[in-house]
């Protein structure tokens, strides 16, 4: 079981925006690409390549796309280095990853470690192992119209102890205040000074935020909490 997943699709459209769970089908993606790229046989390529892309099929309304498309910031370089057939070989071997963004950074060392540990099985326990992910491994899907009720329900699933990082918990809350046109812009924005300044550099510009208003201790670790009560419910 692999825990739980929420997307929003609304009526009219035919994809899905994921508010929680892209880790996972990040990492799912990587294995099966993995998987794919490592097979000899064409049969078994082709079949493990359909869990990666999604083929043309006009009578079902079905385009040729990839099935998880990443932030608009790292969509073309998880499309060209783990979901392109092929890629993932090249990128074993590439070097200058440390010039990357951090989360392309992040995409690369963890595509490149699963490659390398389903390289040093041999091919009928890749099989498998596959066979076992695409049989009885199980996402439970939430899915809603809005973002309104998908960042609830976000939030509502993470503030049981799980390690969240402040800035994936703040950034629910924040933008689920926000009028519901105005939510994806922000969260754009967003996520384009996080990948500026990295995880740990955006707690760092969070803590700043509470230092100015006098909210935060110094060395106090609970940000989430301190930056709720003297930010966002002011």
């Amino acid at each position: 079981f692999l825990g739980s997943i929420v997307l929003i699709r609304s009526p009219e459209s035919s994809t899905n925006e994921v508010i929680d769970g892209q880790q996972r089908l990040t990492t799912l993606t990587m294995m099966f690409a993995a998987l794919r790229d490592l097979s000899p046989d064409p049969d078994d390529h082709a079949n493990l390549s359909s869990y990666v892309k999604q083929t043309a099929n006009r009578m079902a309304g079905h385009s040729d796309s990839y099935r998880l498309a990443l932030r608009e910031q790292d969509a073309e370089f998880f499309a060209s280095s783990v979901q392109f057939p092929g890629a993932l070989a090249a990128l074993e071997t590439s070097q200058g990853l440390e010039a990357l963004p951090e989360s392309q950074t992040n995409i690369a060392e963890n595509a490149q470690a699963i490659y390398a540990h389903l390289s040093a099985m041999s091919h009928d326990d890749r099989l498998s192992f596959a066979e076992f992910v695409i049989r009885h491994c199980y996402l439970v899907v939430i899915r809603t119209h809005n973002r309104a009720t998908a960042t609830r329900v976000f939030s509502v699933m993470n503030n049981r102890g799980l390690d969240l990082s402040p800035s994936d918990a703040l950034k629910a809350e924040i933008l689920a205040r926000m009028p519901e046109d105005d939510q994806a812009d922000y969260a754009a924005r967003w996520e384009t000074v996080e990948t500026q300044l990295g995880r740990l550099g955006f707690e760092g510009l969070l803590r700043a935020i509470l230092a100015i208003k006098g909210g935060l201790a110094r060395n106090s670790a609970d940000i989430t909490s301190e930056f709720r009560s003297q930010i966002i419910d002011k």
